[in-house]
């Protein structure tokens, strides 16, 4: 059994799914804040929902963003932990690739754009091609500059930031779908994910909090 979870943003993800990806059972809360605080009792509840227990489990997925610095590192460290105690395997994958799953889902045989709103006036992007496999590095991209990063070619977008791609540039189509990892997306892009697929955040942009200049001494 693979224990997933995403704490990218304001949701809160828990999901416990078969290996091939398919749920088993899940929780998923948007709590703004206090990652921490709720996601080990997801956890609990999800095992408890599916009839299993911490030994049962076989892998550990988290999504490794981009996302909340704070959120982040807390759905990381708490994988990493339980994968180091458990002795199992754990695997990271992307808000792009796990958002990428969903536009599957849609079965439009075409290229599209993950954009995800990074605030600061800029956006996280990730193309891919209509398999869903990535055409380029993930990036941070200014407003400004989002209608000339996005290919021609491509003209579905998804995302939370996919309206504001949407304005800048007239022939693109919103994908009707949510725009946050969803338990199902989560399940099936960790079980798709290969080994090597390691338990490390990504980050696009160094943290929005900066730490105070010492204070000097009278």
């Amino acid at each position: 059994m693979l224990l997933a979870f995403d704490t990218s943003g304001p949701h809160c993800t828990t999901v416990l799914a078969a290996q091939d990806g398919s749920v088993i059972a899940m929780r998923s809360e948007e709590i703004g804040r206090g990652h921490a605080e709720h996601l080990m009792g997801f956890a609990q509840d999800v095992l408890a929902q599916g009839g299993a227990r911490w030994s049962d489990l076989t892998c550990i997925g988290c999504t490794t963003g981009p996302g909340s610095f704070t959120g982040l590192r807390v759905g990381l460290a708490t994988a990493q932990g339980l994968a180091l105690a458990l002795k199992k395997p754990g695997v990271g994958v992307s808000v792009f690739e796990v958002l990428a799953r969903a536009c599957l889902d849609t079965k439009d045989p075409h290229p599209f754009c993950i954009v995800q709103d990074a605030r600061r006036e800029q956006v996280y992007l990730q193309t891919f091609n209509a398999s869903g496999q990535p055409m380029a590095a993930p990036c941070v991209v200014d407003l400004t500059q989002l209608a000339k990063e996005i290919p021609t070619s491509i003209t579905r977008v998804a995302g939370t930031g996919a309206q504001m791609a949407a304005m800048r540039r007239g022939d693109l189509q919103v994908l009707d779908m949510d725009p946050y990892p969803t338990p199902q997306n989560l399940a099936t892009a960790c079980a798709a994910a290969p080994k090597e697929a390691s338990l490390s955040p990504l980050y696009l942009r160094s943290a929005d909090a900066k730490p105070q200049r010492a204070v000097a001494q009278l």
